[in-house]
């Protein structure tokens, strides 16, 4: 099967890292669990607010996230099981180096991953995976295929086909799932 997996908050723990330059700056101790809508300067101190997002545009930013737990190995079985992976993402429009510090970031942890499939776009509802696996309620409720949603504090709300709280938990979902439905599900004219 193609699999669209987002990067940030699925793979990668940017709201981690945003949060450490945050609070070392401003004094705060917000936690992942504190950030409860996808708007996260909601958040922040008022003298912060929206000036939160200049973190991404900072170089190296996203070369040095670690992980999300379980991913590499996930990801590793999936590939291993013959399915394509694509690392779909959104990369800061103000940032010059965000999308190749993305692209760093996978080849560090994925050595196996075929770059040719890192695509990097804000229209996640445009790629062609039969399954999207994000973080973000707006991305889920626009792509056409199977949705999994990566439970994370921001997208409660968010509505998909499955939610997954942990990775080992999209590899068994991954190997359960029929063929024959991803069909009808993507592509229902065929069916």
């Amino acid at each position: 099967m193609r699999l669209g997996i987002d990067l940030d908050g699925v793979c990668a723990d940017t709201v981690g890292r945003w949060l450490e330059l945050y609070n070392a700056d401003y004094g705060d101790c917000l936690t992942h669990k504190d950030i409860i809508r996808w708007e996260l300067h909601e958040f922040v101190k008022p003298e912060c607010g929206t000036k939160l997002y200049n973190y991404l545009n900072q170089k190296k930013f996203f070369s040095g996230l670690d992980p999300i737990p379980g991913c590499v190995e996930a990801l590793t079985e999936l590939h291993e099981l013959g399915h394509e992976l694509f690392i779909v993402t959104a990369s800061p429009r103000k940032s010059p180096t965000a999308a190749f510090d993305k692209l760093c970031w996978v080849e560090k942890h994925f050595p196996f991953f075929d770059t040719k499939n890192f695509i990097t776009t804000h229209r996640k509802d445009m790629v062609d995976a039969e399954i999207l696996l994000d973080d973000s309620p707006a991305n889920l409720a626009s792509f056409p295929g199977m949705t999994c949603v990566f439970d994370q504090p921001w997208n409660g709300d968010a509505e998909a086909d499955y939610r997954i709280g942990q990775w080992p938990e999209f590899v068994d979902l991954i190997k359960r799932i029929d063929p024959v439905e991803i069909d009808l599900v993507v592509f229902p004219a065929r069916g």
